[in-house]
């Protein structure tokens, strides 16, 4: 019986959600795979020798409710790009300066420590660990999650392709109300 309750209650939610979706006109989903690989193909980026662009990079992730924040991360991405952190895709500068730092200041503190960089051909990957206060349904949520970037720079040393992969059902999801019920449901098996 709760099996047949927990099936429902998650189908309602599904249709809730393509309903709401639909009278939006935006999709449910989005595959940015392909959006992905193109710009691989269409922004080469110059050799990862460069140390000085990776560290203008570290240090605009350093700490993004910084008042410097905005300069550092201006000076540290192209003013056309590619970027996905798995919740958005963007393509400017000042889409990716504006996220980031609304981003910034929907939560206490934001960290990003990286643990480990890979240089190869024209690529960085970085290893890291982001760590998140927020407030969700009045309660103080401490997340932690890991994640890996690859990121790209130019001749000027500014990234112009930054990919994300990390799990956001650790770090994010499963804090938002009903959300996040669905996933520890799912989790378990149902």
């Amino acid at each position: 019986m709760a099996l047949y309750n927990t099936r429902a209650l998650l189908m309602t939610a599904v249709t809730i959600l393509l309903l709401c979706t639909g009278c939006t006109g935006r999709k449910l989903h989005v595959d940015y795979t392909d959006d992905y690989l193109k710009a691989l193909t269409d922004i080469p980026g110059v050799p990862a020798r460069d140390r000085a662009a990776l560290e203008n990079f570290l240090l605009a992730m350093s700490d993004l409710k910084d008042a410097a924040a905005k300069t550092r991360l201006e000076k540290a991405y192209a003013p056309q790009l590619y970027f996905n952190d798995t919740v958005r895709t963007l393509r400017t500068r000042e889409e990716v300066v504006d996220y980031m730092l609304r981003t910034a200041e929907r939560v206490e503190s934001l960290t990003v420590e990286v643990n480990d960089v890979a240089a190869r051909n024209n690529d960085y990957y970085l290893r890291w660990v982001m760590r998140m206060r927020f407030k969700m349904s009045g309660d103080i949520v401490e997340s932690k999650s890991i994640g890996m970037s690859h990121i790209r720079t130019d001749a000027e040393g500014r990234v112009v392709i930054h990919q994300d992969y990390w799990d956001g059902i650790e770090g994010l999801y499963q804090y938002i109300p009903f959300v996040g019920y669905m996933v520890g449901k799912v989790q378990s098996g149902m």
